[in-house]
Protein backbone atom coordinates (compact mmCIF):
# COMPACT_ATOMS: atom_id res chain seq x y z
CA UNK A 1 0.00 0.00 0.00
CA UNK A 2 2.89 2.35 0.82
CA UNK A 3 4.35 1.81 -2.63
CA UNK A 4 1.09 2.55 -4.45
CA UNK A 5 0.46 5.83 -2.57
CA UNK A 6 4.13 6.74 -2.67
CA UNK A 7 4.07 7.34 1.09
CA UNK A 8 6.62 6.60 3.65
CA UNK A 9 5.90 4.16 6.43
CA UNK A 10 5.79 6.88 9.11
CA UNK A 11 3.40 8.95 7.00
CA UNK A 12 1.13 5.93 6.47
CA UNK A 13 0.90 5.32 10.21
CA UNK A 14 0.03 8.97 10.76
CA UNK A 15 -2.81 8.81 8.20
CA UNK A 16 -4.17 5.64 9.82
CA UNK A 17 -4.13 7.30 13.23
CA UNK A 18 -6.03 10.33 11.90
CA UNK A 19 -8.61 8.09 10.26
CA UNK A 20 -9.12 6.20 13.52
CA UNK A 21 -9.54 9.48 15.42
CA UNK A 22 -12.14 10.68 12.90
CA UNK A 23 -14.03 7.40 13.22
CA UNK A 24 -13.99 7.61 17.01
CA UNK A 25 -15.14 11.23 16.89
CA UNK A 26 -18.09 10.36 14.62
CA UNK A 27 -19.15 7.53 16.92
CA UNK A 28 -18.85 9.84 19.92
CA UNK A 29 -21.03 12.47 18.26
CA UNK A 30 -23.62 9.83 17.42
CA UNK A 31 -23.71 8.55 21.03
CA UNK A 32 -24.00 12.09 22.37
CA UNK A 33 -26.95 12.75 20.06
CA UNK A 34 -28.65 9.56 21.19
CA UNK A 35 -28.08 10.43 24.85
CA UNK A 36 -29.55 13.91 24.35
CA UNK A 37 -32.60 12.41 22.65
CA UNK A 38 -33.14 9.98 25.51
CA UNK A 39 -33.18 12.90 27.95
CA UNK A 40 -36.09 14.56 26.17
CA UNK A 41 -39.22 13.87 28.12
CA UNK A 42 -42.24 12.34 26.43
CA UNK A 43 -44.45 14.95 28.05
CA UNK A 44 -42.79 17.67 25.94
CA UNK A 45 -43.58 15.76 22.79
CA UNK A 46 -47.18 15.23 23.89
CA UNK A 47 -47.63 18.96 24.51
CA UNK A 48 -46.74 19.58 20.87
CA UNK A 49 -49.10 16.84 19.72
CA UNK A 50 -51.97 18.33 21.74
CA UNK A 51 -52.23 20.98 19.03
CA UNK A 52 -53.30 18.28 16.58
CA UNK A 53 -56.19 16.93 18.66
CA UNK A 54 -59.65 17.58 17.33
CA UNK A 55 -62.22 18.49 19.97
CA UNK A 56 -65.87 19.18 19.39
CA UNK A 57 -65.90 21.83 22.07
CA UNK A 58 -63.09 23.77 20.42
CA UNK A 59 -64.34 26.56 18.15
CA UNK A 60 -61.14 26.58 16.14
CA UNK A 61 -61.28 22.96 15.12
CA UNK A 62 -65.07 22.58 15.10
CA UNK A 63 -65.33 24.78 12.00
CA UNK A 64 -63.04 22.46 10.10
CA UNK A 65 -64.94 19.42 11.24
CA UNK A 66 -68.35 20.89 10.40
CA UNK A 67 -67.14 21.93 6.97
CA UNK A 68 -66.78 18.27 6.06
CA UNK A 69 -63.32 18.83 4.46
CA UNK A 70 -60.85 16.30 5.85
CA UNK A 71 -58.08 17.79 3.64
CA UNK A 72 -58.00 21.01 5.71
CA UNK A 73 -57.30 19.03 8.89
CA UNK A 74 -54.66 16.96 7.10
CA UNK A 75 -52.88 20.09 5.89
CA UNK A 76 -52.76 21.48 9.43
CA UNK A 77 -51.24 18.27 10.77
CA UNK A 78 -48.66 18.15 7.99
CA UNK A 79 -47.72 21.74 8.79
CA UNK A 80 -47.44 20.76 12.44
CA UNK A 81 -45.02 17.98 11.52
CA UNK A 82 -42.79 20.38 9.57
CA UNK A 83 -42.81 22.89 12.42
CA UNK A 84 -42.02 20.23 14.99
CA UNK A 85 -39.15 18.93 12.83
CA UNK A 86 -37.48 22.35 12.61
CA UNK A 87 -37.98 23.26 16.29
CA UNK A 88 -37.24 19.88 17.81
CA UNK A 89 -33.68 19.62 16.48
CA UNK A 90 -32.93 23.33 16.73
CA UNK A 91 -30.56 22.85 19.67
CA UNK A 92 -28.98 19.60 18.48
CA UNK A 93 -26.20 20.32 15.97
CA UNK A 94 -24.52 16.93 15.67
CA UNK A 95 -27.48 14.77 14.57
CA UNK A 96 -27.25 13.72 10.91
CA UNK A 97 -30.25 14.37 8.65
CA UNK A 98 -30.81 10.62 8.14
CA UNK A 99 -31.06 10.10 11.90
CA UNK A 100 -33.42 13.10 12.22
CA UNK A 101 -35.78 11.57 9.66
CA UNK A 102 -35.74 8.21 11.43
CA UNK A 103 -36.41 9.78 14.84
CA UNK A 104 -39.32 11.85 13.48
CA UNK A 105 -40.80 8.79 11.83
CA UNK A 106 -40.68 6.83 15.10
CA UNK A 107 -42.06 9.65 17.26
CA UNK A 108 -44.60 11.31 15.01
CA UNK A 109 -45.37 8.73 12.40
CA UNK A 110 -47.48 6.31 14.42
CA UNK A 111 -49.43 8.95 16.38
CA UNK A 112 -50.11 11.31 13.50
CA UNK A 113 -51.02 8.52 11.09
CA UNK A 114 -53.50 7.10 13.61
CA UNK A 115 -54.98 10.54 14.13
CA UNK A 116 -55.26 11.15 10.38
CA UNK A 117 -56.90 7.77 9.93
CA UNK A 118 -59.40 8.49 12.73
CA UNK A 119 -60.28 11.96 11.37
CA UNK A 120 -60.63 10.98 7.73
CA UNK A 121 -62.63 7.83 8.50
CA UNK A 122 -66.28 8.17 7.60
CA UNK A 123 -68.64 6.79 10.28
CA UNK A 124 -72.25 6.06 9.36
CA UNK A 125 -74.96 5.61 11.99
CA UNK A 126 -78.38 4.32 10.97
CA UNK A 127 -81.45 4.59 13.17
CA UNK A 128 -84.74 2.88 12.39
CA UNK A 129 -87.87 4.40 13.88
CA UNK A 130 -91.29 2.86 13.44
CA UNK A 131 -94.68 4.28 14.41
CA UNK A 132 -97.88 2.28 14.74
CA UNK A 133 -101.02 4.38 14.66
CA UNK A 134 -104.15 2.54 15.73
CA UNK A 135 -107.01 3.51 17.99
CA UNK A 136 -107.45 -0.06 19.12
CA UNK A 137 -104.95 -0.75 21.89
CA UNK A 138 -105.52 -4.50 21.63
CA UNK A 139 -104.51 -4.54 17.97
CA UNK A 140 -101.46 -2.39 18.68
CA UNK A 141 -100.34 -4.68 21.48
CA UNK A 142 -100.94 -7.73 19.30
CA UNK A 143 -98.81 -6.26 16.51
CA UNK A 144 -96.06 -5.48 19.00
CA UNK A 145 -95.91 -9.08 20.24
CA UNK A 146 -96.02 -10.43 16.69
CA UNK A 147 -92.97 -8.34 15.81
CA UNK A 148 -91.12 -9.34 18.97
CA UNK A 149 -92.19 -12.98 18.79
CA UNK A 150 -89.42 -15.59 18.86
CA UNK A 151 -90.40 -18.84 17.17
CA UNK A 152 -89.49 -21.13 20.06
CA UNK A 153 -92.11 -23.53 21.33
CA UNK A 154 -92.43 -23.37 25.13
CA UNK A 155 -91.61 -26.54 27.00
CA UNK A 156 -94.82 -28.18 28.20
CA UNK A 157 -94.76 -30.12 31.45
CA UNK A 158 -95.90 -33.73 31.00
CA UNK A 159 -98.20 -33.62 34.04
CA UNK A 160 -99.83 -30.39 32.86
CA UNK A 161 -100.36 -31.85 29.41
CA UNK A 162 -101.93 -35.03 30.82
CA UNK A 163 -104.31 -33.07 33.03
CA UNK A 164 -105.34 -30.80 30.17
CA UNK A 165 -105.95 -33.69 27.78
CA UNK A 166 -107.89 -35.60 30.42
CA UNK A 167 -110.08 -32.62 31.21
CA UNK A 168 -110.87 -31.97 27.54
CA UNK A 169 -111.82 -35.62 26.99
CA UNK A 170 -113.88 -36.21 30.13
CA UNK A 171 -115.65 -32.99 31.11
CA UNK A 172 -119.33 -32.57 30.31
CA UNK A 173 -122.43 -30.65 31.41
CA UNK A 174 -125.49 -32.24 32.95
CA UNK A 175 -129.11 -31.35 32.28
CA UNK A 176 -128.93 -28.49 34.80
CA UNK A 177 -125.92 -26.96 33.06
CA UNK A 178 -123.46 -27.89 35.79
CA UNK A 179 -120.04 -29.14 34.78
CA UNK A 180 -119.10 -32.72 35.61
CA UNK A 181 -115.36 -33.37 35.68
CA UNK A 182 -113.04 -36.28 36.41
CA UNK A 183 -109.93 -36.40 38.56
CA UNK A 184 -106.68 -37.26 36.75
CA UNK A 185 -104.85 -40.16 38.43
CA UNK A 186 -101.24 -41.21 38.01
CA UNK A 187 -101.88 -44.65 39.54
CA UNK A 188 -104.74 -47.11 39.72
CA UNK A 189 -106.80 -46.35 42.87
CA UNK A 190 -106.61 -50.01 43.82
CA UNK A 191 -103.22 -49.19 45.37
CA UNK A 192 -105.05 -47.40 48.19
CA UNK A 193 -105.38 -49.43 51.36
CA UNK A 194 -107.76 -49.21 54.29
CA UNK A 195 -108.52 -45.62 55.32
CA UNK A 196 -111.77 -46.07 57.26
CA UNK A 197 -110.24 -47.18 60.56
CA UNK A 198 -108.12 -44.06 60.95
CA UNK A 199 -111.14 -41.94 59.90
CA UNK A 200 -113.18 -43.47 62.75
CA UNK A 201 -110.43 -42.78 65.28
CA UNK A 202 -110.16 -39.17 64.15
CA UNK A 203 -113.95 -38.71 64.30
CA UNK A 204 -114.09 -40.02 67.88
CA UNK A 205 -111.24 -37.69 68.84
CA UNK A 206 -113.07 -34.78 67.17
CA UNK A 207 -116.26 -35.55 69.07
CA UNK A 208 -114.47 -35.33 72.40
CA UNK A 209 -113.76 -31.70 71.65
CA UNK A 210 -117.21 -31.03 70.17
CA UNK A 211 -118.89 -32.38 73.28
CA UNK A 212 -117.04 -29.81 75.40
CA UNK A 213 -118.00 -26.85 73.19
CA UNK A 214 -121.68 -26.60 72.28
CA UNK A 215 -121.11 -23.60 69.99
CA UNK A 216 -118.43 -25.48 68.08
CA UNK A 217 -120.72 -28.53 67.77
CA UNK A 218 -123.64 -26.42 66.56
CA UNK A 219 -121.55 -24.76 63.83
CA UNK A 220 -120.09 -28.11 62.73
CA UNK A 221 -123.45 -29.84 62.47
CA UNK A 222 -124.99 -26.87 60.70
CA UNK A 223 -122.20 -26.85 58.14
CA UNK A 224 -122.64 -30.52 57.22
CA UNK A 225 -126.42 -30.14 57.17
CA UNK A 226 -126.16 -27.29 54.65
CA UNK A 227 -123.65 -29.30 52.64
CA UNK A 228 -126.21 -32.11 52.31
CA UNK A 229 -129.21 -29.84 51.66
CA UNK A 230 -127.38 -28.17 48.75
CA UNK A 231 -126.78 -31.59 47.19
CA UNK A 232 -123.00 -31.37 47.60
CA UNK A 233 -122.87 -34.61 49.59
CA UNK A 234 -125.12 -37.63 49.92
CA UNK A 235 -125.47 -40.40 52.41
CA UNK A 236 -124.18 -43.82 51.39
CA UNK A 237 -126.85 -46.43 52.00
CA UNK A 238 -125.04 -49.45 50.60
CA UNK A 239 -123.65 -51.73 53.25
CA UNK A 240 -120.87 -53.18 51.11
CA UNK A 241 -117.69 -51.26 50.34
CA UNK A 242 -116.81 -50.60 46.66
CA UNK A 243 -113.55 -52.04 45.29
CA UNK A 244 -111.84 -48.64 45.36
CA UNK A 245 -112.63 -45.99 47.93
CA UNK A 246 -110.97 -43.47 50.20
CA UNK A 247 -112.16 -41.86 53.43
CA UNK A 248 -111.17 -38.20 53.74
CA UNK A 249 -110.39 -36.92 57.22
CA UNK A 250 -111.92 -33.61 58.29
CA UNK A 251 -111.72 -31.17 61.19
CA UNK A 252 -112.89 -27.64 61.93
CA UNK A 253 -111.08 -24.33 62.23
CA UNK A 254 -112.87 -21.79 64.42
CA UNK A 255 -112.67 -18.13 63.42
CA UNK A 256 -114.89 -16.20 65.87
CA UNK A 257 -113.74 -12.82 64.54
CA UNK A 258 -115.28 -13.51 61.12
CA UNK A 259 -118.72 -12.03 60.49
CA UNK A 260 -119.92 -14.65 58.02
CA UNK A 261 -117.93 -17.90 58.14
CA UNK A 262 -117.02 -18.49 61.78
CA UNK A 263 -116.20 -22.17 61.17
CA UNK A 264 -114.25 -23.56 58.27
CA UNK A 265 -114.19 -27.31 57.69
CA UNK A 266 -110.85 -28.59 56.40
CA UNK A 267 -110.67 -31.82 54.39
CA UNK A 268 -107.41 -33.77 54.47
CA UNK A 269 -106.64 -35.84 51.38
CA UNK A 270 -103.01 -36.44 52.39
CA UNK A 271 -103.65 -38.94 55.18
CA UNK A 272 -101.97 -42.24 54.19
CA UNK A 273 -103.85 -45.51 54.05
CA UNK A 274 -102.56 -48.84 55.33
CA UNK A 275 -100.43 -49.14 52.17
CA UNK A 276 -98.74 -45.82 52.96
CA UNK A 277 -100.39 -44.13 49.96
CA UNK A 278 -102.91 -41.31 50.22
CA UNK A 279 -105.41 -40.00 47.69
CA UNK A 280 -103.30 -36.90 47.03
CA UNK A 281 -100.36 -39.17 46.19
CA UNK A 282 -102.14 -40.56 43.13
CA UNK A 283 -103.71 -37.30 41.93
CA UNK A 284 -102.12 -35.14 39.23
CA UNK A 285 -102.23 -31.49 40.26
CA UNK A 286 -102.22 -29.87 36.83
CA UNK A 287 -101.36 -26.25 36.11
CA UNK A 288 -102.91 -23.76 38.50
CA UNK A 289 -101.19 -20.38 38.30
CA UNK A 290 -100.42 -18.62 35.07
CA UNK A 291 -97.34 -16.49 34.51
CA UNK A 292 -97.37 -13.22 36.50
CA UNK A 293 -96.26 -11.25 33.43
CA UNK A 294 -99.28 -12.49 31.46
CA UNK A 295 -101.63 -11.51 34.28
CA UNK A 296 -100.20 -7.99 34.58
CA UNK A 297 -100.17 -7.48 30.80
CA UNK A 298 -103.81 -8.50 30.51
CA UNK A 299 -104.73 -6.29 33.47
CA UNK A 300 -103.15 -3.22 31.83
CA UNK A 301 -105.03 -3.66 28.57
CA UNK A 302 -108.30 -2.43 30.04
CA UNK A 303 -109.32 0.93 31.39
CA UNK A 304 -111.25 -0.54 34.30
CA UNK A 305 -110.64 -3.69 36.35
CA UNK A 306 -112.49 -5.30 39.21
CA UNK A 307 -112.17 -8.32 41.44
CA UNK A 308 -114.90 -10.58 42.71
CA UNK A 309 -115.49 -13.81 44.56
CA UNK A 310 -117.53 -16.85 43.54
CA UNK A 311 -119.46 -18.27 46.46
CA UNK A 312 -118.62 -21.93 47.06
CA UNK A 313 -116.73 -22.04 43.77
CA UNK A 314 -115.35 -25.57 44.15
CA UNK A 315 -118.73 -26.92 45.18
CA UNK A 316 -120.39 -25.66 41.99
CA UNK A 317 -118.54 -28.35 40.02
CA UNK A 318 -119.58 -31.99 40.20
CA UNK A 319 -117.18 -34.94 40.27
CA UNK A 320 -117.85 -37.87 37.96
CA UNK A 321 -120.04 -40.38 39.89
CA UNK A 322 -117.55 -43.16 39.12
CA UNK A 323 -114.95 -41.35 41.27
CA UNK A 324 -117.14 -40.04 44.08
CA UNK A 325 -116.36 -43.02 46.33
CA UNK A 326 -112.79 -41.68 46.50
CA UNK A 327 -114.29 -38.77 48.43
CA UNK A 328 -116.04 -40.48 51.31
CA UNK A 329 -116.34 -39.03 54.82
CA UNK A 330 -117.92 -40.28 58.06
CA UNK A 331 -120.04 -38.39 60.61
CA UNK A 332 -122.33 -39.03 63.55
CA UNK A 333 -124.90 -36.89 65.32
CA UNK A 334 -123.86 -37.73 68.88
CA UNK A 335 -120.92 -38.96 70.91
CA UNK A 336 -122.36 -42.48 71.10
CA UNK A 337 -124.48 -42.29 67.93
CA UNK A 338 -124.17 -44.52 64.89
CA UNK A 339 -121.39 -43.67 62.45
CA UNK A 340 -122.80 -42.63 59.06
CA UNK A 341 -120.98 -42.69 55.73
CA UNK A 342 -121.31 -39.86 53.21
CA UNK A 343 -120.06 -39.30 49.71
CA UNK A 344 -118.81 -35.84 48.59
CA UNK A 345 -120.20 -35.14 45.12
CA UNK A 346 -118.35 -31.95 44.20
CA UNK A 347 -114.77 -30.77 43.85
CA UNK A 348 -113.32 -30.86 47.35
CA UNK A 349 -110.85 -28.35 48.71
CA UNK A 350 -108.05 -30.20 50.45
CA UNK A 351 -107.37 -32.39 47.43
CA UNK A 352 -104.30 -31.46 45.41
CA UNK A 353 -106.12 -31.27 42.05
CA UNK A 354 -109.02 -29.09 43.26
CA UNK A 355 -107.52 -25.71 42.21
CA UNK A 356 -106.82 -26.97 38.68
CA UNK A 357 -110.31 -28.42 38.22
CA UNK A 358 -111.96 -25.22 39.48
CA UNK A 359 -109.91 -22.78 37.39
CA UNK A 360 -109.98 -24.95 34.26
CA UNK A 361 -113.77 -25.26 34.55
CA UNK A 362 -114.11 -21.47 34.77
CA UNK A 363 -112.01 -21.15 31.62
CA UNK A 364 -114.18 -23.69 29.88
CA UNK A 365 -117.31 -21.84 31.00
CA UNK A 366 -115.97 -18.60 29.51
CA UNK A 367 -115.18 -20.41 26.27
CA UNK A 368 -118.59 -22.07 26.06
CA UNK A 369 -120.64 -18.98 26.93
CA UNK A 370 -118.64 -16.12 25.44
CA UNK A 371 -120.91 -15.92 22.41
CA UNK A 372 -123.61 -14.40 24.62
CA UNK A 373 -121.34 -11.58 25.79
CA UNK A 374 -119.59 -10.49 22.60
Amino acid sequence: MALKLNLKKDELISVAVEMEKSKQEAEKNKREAEIQLEKIKLSQIEKQLELAKVRKESEKNSQSLESGEPSSITDKLESLKRHFKSSFFKGIKSVPDELKAEILLNILGERVNKLLTYITQVTENRVHCGLIVDDDLNKTLKKFWEIECVDIEPKVDTEVSLCEDHFVRTHRRNCEGRYVVSMTLNKDPSCLGNSKDIAIRRLNSLWKRLSRDSSYLSLYAEFLKEYEELGHLERVVESSEPPTHYYILHHGVLRPEKLTTKLRIVFNGSSPTTTGISLNDILLKGEVKEDVFETISRFRRHKFAFTTNIQKMYRQILINPDQQDLQRIIWKHGLDAEILTYRLKTVTYGLSNAPFLAIRTLQQLAKDENRDFL
